[in-house]
């Protein structure tokens, strides 16, 4: 698989990037995707199209560093297991407990804005993707809809409905102080 990967980049350098990045990174995404769906093959095919979405989009995260990576990785493979999840529960119509520690999104700290990362901790996990996405990584709202298997304007719409949460939990932490 690995090698149709690399067929979707140009460069030399990115392909040799992106070899490094999915040594890296394929277990850990694996562990996601089988903690979501508990069945090897589909966990597989999570990880295989969480790959393919990324290597669509290479050349814009590969200045990332490792923990930024790792993160951008895990939710890309976390929504592409909740995907196949959701097909097979309305295939099948039974139900599978997730695992909510794997589903927690890695945090991005930082003490100049450690208001705002509690924030955006206390989001519902869907605002948190779009925001990390769209604002952190600066993917533009059609590519934060092909990640996240999900409409452009639903991603629009959740852009705005977090910043709304994000001003009004703002707002609330300063009138504490």
């Amino acid at each position: 698989m690995l090698v149709l990967y690399l067929q979707m980049l140009d460069e030399p350098q990115q392909k040799a990037s992106f070899e490094q990045f999915y040594r890296k990174y394929r277990q850990a995404m694996f562990a996601v995707a089988f903690g979501i769906l508990h069945n090897k093959q589909d966990a597989e095919d999570a990880v295989s199209q969480a790959f393919f979405s990324i290597a669509k989009s290479f050349e814009k995260i590969s200045h990332l560093d490792s923990h930024e990576m790792k993160a951008y990785a895990v939710i890309v493979c976390r929504n592409k297991s909740l995907n196949i999840y959701k097909q097979n529960k309305r295939r099948t119509e039974q139900t599978v407990p997730l695992d909510s520690e794997l589903l927690q999104e890695s945090k991005f700290e930082s003490q100049d804005f450690a208001d705002l990362d509690q924030a955006v901790s206390a989001l519902d996990q869907r605002y948190k993707d779009v925001i990390t996405l769209y604002y952190y990584y600066g993917f533009s709202a059609q590519q934060v809809a092909d990640l996240l298997d999900i409409h452009i304007d639903t991603v629009r719409h959740r852009a705005m409905r977090a910043k709304r949460l994000l001003k009004q939990a703002l707002e609330k932490g300063e009138s504490n102080d």
